[in-house]
């Protein structure tokens, strides 16, 4: 379901609402306009590998939102993300045959993960502390 609201609008009512019904929808990877010779690899929710091989120049279309921490590689080399129809990631290929890998690694995880590490070393060195003066007296 999209909903479509018009400038100014805040509220969502039945007249907002278009639903399209896609008899044959396209795979978690497919090359936009062009038949689907794409062979998915590996996939996790983190993760998508594919092989492609294109006879012309086009658009690789990862069915997943276009959220701050994604990354593609195409033959090893990082490759700028770009939004397909509003929302999702694509990464423009010319003719030939690639491999592409998708990931997904937000700065969120890694500041919490930093967070979490800061946090382990500075309970152990309380207890180291509180151990040491138990110890002394």
């Amino acid at each position: 379901m999209v909903v479509r609201l018009a400038p100014g609008t805040t509220r969502v009512d039945r007249g907002h609402m278009d639903v399209w019904q896609n008899k044959r929808p396209h795979s978690l990877v497919y090359l936009a306009g062009a038949p689907r010779n794409v062979t998915l690899g590996h996939v996790q929710a983190d993760r998508v590998d594919a092989v492609v091989e294109l006879k012309q120049a086009g658009l690789l279309v990862l069915r997943e939102a276009l959220y701050p921490g994604w990354e593609a590689r195409v033959d090893g080399s990082l490759i700028p993300l770009q939004l397909y129809e509003e929302t999702f990631m694509a990464v423009p290929l010319r003719k030939g045959k690639y491999t592409v890998n998708f990931r997904y690694h937000p700065d969120s995880v890694r500041t919490g993960n930093a967070i979490s590490l800061m946090t382990l070393f500075g309970l152990l060195g309380l207890l180291g502390v509180r151990t040491y003066n138990r110890v002394a007296r």
